[in-house]
């Protein structure tokens, strides 16, 4: 029933495949497909003669001691972290209602001094040790009139206080020792996605393509940009990204804005706009992906296939790709790499976009009736393994050097929310509102 309500509300589908061990040594798999023509999709990539050649050093894995917001930093670019080859389960506990009907999880948890901090399809916002996941606090904010479906949400941590988003336009401010609401404003549309913070400001955007400044001190409003609306787009939306002193919008529309942080001025504005062809979803020039902010470059995937590099301060085009996806992709070192509409786990000079090895991953959970497409979502780089987990409830690993599958699980239920990884451990929120830690 939940996997039939993401493809009614528009959701790309994505996939995966492979055969070891997550956990072991068995045996590693070379994908099929990797560096070659992708042959049993509905589009066709090929890796470049000249980039597949090339040599992928990667930057050495690194501790984060947490994961503060929706891609982790405010510019979503967390390059290598560090994992345990072999991550064992450390504990797994309900944070409340799963998937439905009226309402869904479409928020990732966040970490931040020992904390795991997640919100259930119902509203109710829970904390829990990260060491060991014992509830500390839970409080609902689900509006008091209890009809209204909550349609999504999103958090945030910044100087001990918890952001929430919520599908029915409010956001709250709550202190993160005991769960007390410190501010709360409405923001008079829905809101889909996770907030940013940064330089004390908390960056909200509406289903109405609109993107709202407010203090994280008080709620107070600071600046407002509207963008053009869209009647028809996919279920979700991208945290802004934010660095430099410039906040990079992404909106339904397809269409791309780089605003002064301090005060919303435009400074230029970009729009990826479907290519056309594919069905009607595959269409949709919408943007969902979180966009990556990585050494002055603006990393921007669309779901109407294109892919563009950007420069952060011109908005000049460095590269541009005929690739679409809805995950955000993953900047580690002099590569780039992301989650296709097709399927594909792609591998990619950042310099110039060129593709330097390919990954097929299932389309269907049924190939022979090409039925049950599967969502993917990641991936995470970390110690020298590219997480992918999906709705078909597998957790795959891929070396980044090669393409080649390198680990396999099974989870006990599908994942529809992008994984989280902080103190090395990895936090995967199932579909029934089950938390996992590995570590």
């Amino acid at each position: 029933m939940t996997r039939r309500l993401f493809l009614l509300a528009g959701i790309v589908l994505l996939s995966s495949c492979g055969s070891s061990s997550w956990f072991g040594e068995d045996k590693k798999v070379t994908v099929e497909g990797t560096r070659i023509s992708v042959l049993a999709h509905d589009r066709s990539l090929k890796a470049e003669e000249s980039a597949e050649k090339a040599e992928i050093i990667l930057p050495r894995p690194e501790a984060t001691p947490r994961w503060a917001q929706a891609g982790g930093y405010s510019h979503h670019n967390m390059q290598h972290l560090i994992l345990r080859n072999e991550p064992e389960e450390i504990w797994k506990e309900s944070i409340g209602e799963g998937n439905s009907g009226r309402n869904l999880m479409l928020a990732e948890p966040v970490v931040a001094n020992g904390k795991v901090f997640a919100i259930d399809a119902e509203g109710q916002v829970s904390a829990l040790a990260l060491a060991d996941g014992d509830e500390l606090w839970q409080k609902n904010i689900k509006s008091a009139d209890k009809s209204t479906a909550l349609k999504g949400a999103g958090l945030a941590y910044e100087n001990g206080l918890l952001f929430v988003t919520t599908g029915v336009g409010e956001v709250h401010a709550l202190e993160t020792e005991n769960g007390g609401l410190v501010w709360r404003v409405n923001v008079d549309a829905p809101v889909r996605t996770a907030p940013t913070v940064y330089a004390g400001r908390l960056y909200v955007l509406t289903i109405d393509n609109r993107i709202i400044a407010l203090s994280t001190y008080t709620g107070e409003k600071l600046w407002s940009y509207d963008a053009v609306a869209e009647t028809t787009a996919l279920l979700g939306a991208p945290a802004p990204a934010a660095d430099k002193g410039i906040v990079i919008a992404a909106f339904s529309s397809g269409e791309i804005y780089a605003l002064k942080s301090d005060s919303g001025q435009p400074l230029w504005s970009d729009a990826l706009v479907a290519s056309g062809g594919g069905n009607f979803v595959s269409g949709l020039s919408a943007i969902k992906g979180r966009v990556v902010i990585d050494d002055d470059v603006v990393y921007a995937i669309g779901n109407g296939n294109i892919f563009t590099a950007t420069n952060l301060l011109s908005g000049d085009r460095i590269w541009e790709k005929d690739i679409g996806g809805v995950n955000q992709p993953w900047v580690g070192g002099s590569y780039i790499f992301v989650v296709t509409n097709d399927a594909e786990l792609v591998a990619m000079d950042k310099t110039n976009g060129k593709i330097v090895w390919i990954a097929k991953l299932p389309l269907w959970e049924d190939e022979e009736d090409r039925s049950g497409k599967i969502i993917w979502l990641g991936p995470i780089l970390a110690s020298n393994k590219l997480i992918v987990v999906g709705s078909n409830g597998k957790l795959l690993g891929f070396s980044p050097y090669s393409g080649e599958k390198v680990s396999e699980a099974d989870m006990d239920d599908g994942i529809f929310v992008s994984p989280v990884l902080a103190e090395g451990t990895l936090l995967l929120l199932d579909e029934e509102g089950e938390l996992s830690a590995y570590k």
